[in-house]
């Protein structure tokens, strides 16, 4: 008896500390670039520049915070831009590799929903909002470890509709 509850001590212990090594992959600053594919606008292709952190936040969660700049105008190809910043902090939710945002708000009261799941070499950061009329969006974040560095897939879907897809890529810094 004595030695199977050792066991599930060490197995309690061992899972939480898997998923942070694992985490621990992702720990850096980036720079990079990428292809937004938008359905709802006049540009159907625009590129994006990016700038991305995680680090981690103790005791065992960790902090992401990206800037996105999405070129704007008349053209494509305009000189004329907008930058947008977000940062999320998560923390373990209990089953391994799923993280919640503790200062999540209520989508329906106009909050953001947001958590993050590390599976194999991806981490992917889901946020939900809800408009006005009850209209969910959904933005997911999948970042691939590769060699040199990260790998974007952004998908934004609407309705259960998808308005944009943007796929890029990082170099750690």
């Amino acid at each position: 008896m004595r030695l199977w509850l050792a066991v599930l001590l060490v197995l309690g212990f061992v899972a939480p500390a898997t998923a942070n090594a694992g985490m621990r992959e992702f720990y850096g600053n980036y720079k990079g670039y990428g292809f937004a594919e938008d359905t709802t606008g006049p540009f159907i292709n625009t590129e994006r520049d990016f700038e991305l952190s995680i680090a981690p936040l103790e005791p065992d969660g960790f902090e992401i915070s990206w800037t996105t700049i999405k070129r704007k105008g008349d053209s494509p190809n305009s000189l004329e831009a907008t930058m947008s910043r977000s940062t999320a902090r998560f923390r373990p939710s209990g089953e391994p590799g799923v993280y919640h945002a503790p200062d999540n708000g209520a989508p329906l009261e106009g909050g953001t929903l947001t958590w993050a799941r590390l599976h194999d070499d991806i981490l992917t950061v889901y946020r939900m909002v809800v408009d006005q009329s009850g209209v969910p969006e959904l933005h997911v974040y999948r970042r691939m470890n590769t060699a040199k560095g990260l790998e974007l897939y952004f998908t934004a879907v609407r309705d259960g509709k998808m308005t944009r897809t943007v796929r890029g890529r990082y170099r750690r810094q």
